[in-house]
């Protein structure tokens, strides 16, 4: 059974974040995806980034944010094994 959750993201996710982004093929990756880069955005885009776990593990994220006009979604990403 799957114990699914989901929950806001924050910069300690960053090693396993990088993980799961780094084995999904089509996401790409720059320099704004550091960690310094990350921290950044969720500072700017409080309670819109969140991550899904399966207990402890990270199987997917999304990255939204916005210019106070439109929203925009980055790295909407479901680790492989969970897709359906």
């Amino acid at each position: 059974m799957n114990n699914y959750s989901f929950r806001e993201m924050n910069i300690n996710d960053n090693d396993r974040l990088q993980t799961l982004w780094r084995r999904t093929p089509g996401l790409g990756l720059s320099a704004v995806d550091s960690r310094e880069g990350i921290q950044t955005f969720l500072n700017r885009n409080p309670g819109l980034c969140f991550v899904c776990q399966d207990g402890e593990r990270l199987i997917g994220t999304i990255l939204c944010g916005h210019d106070a006009r439109r929203g925009y979604i980055y790295h909407l990403t479901v680790d492989e094994t969970y897709r359906k």
